[in-house]
């Protein structure tokens, strides 16, 4: 899901996701996709800050 529809429609999807994040923790049922992760690197400039 983009990063924009959830910024725009947060306070409406917020509850809705709440309630499955909570219904897989509490029969510890997660699904296969939410344990699959791309993970990406965040390179960061190495400069100290003065």
């Amino acid at each position: 899901m983009p990063v924009i529809a959830l910024k725009e429609t947060s306070e409406e999807i917020t509850p809705i996701l709440q309630n499955l994040y909570q219904q897989s923790l509490d029969t510890h049922d997660i699904l296969k996709d939410w344990k699959q992760a791309n993970i990406v690197p965040n390179y960061q400039s190495l400069r100290k800050a003065t």
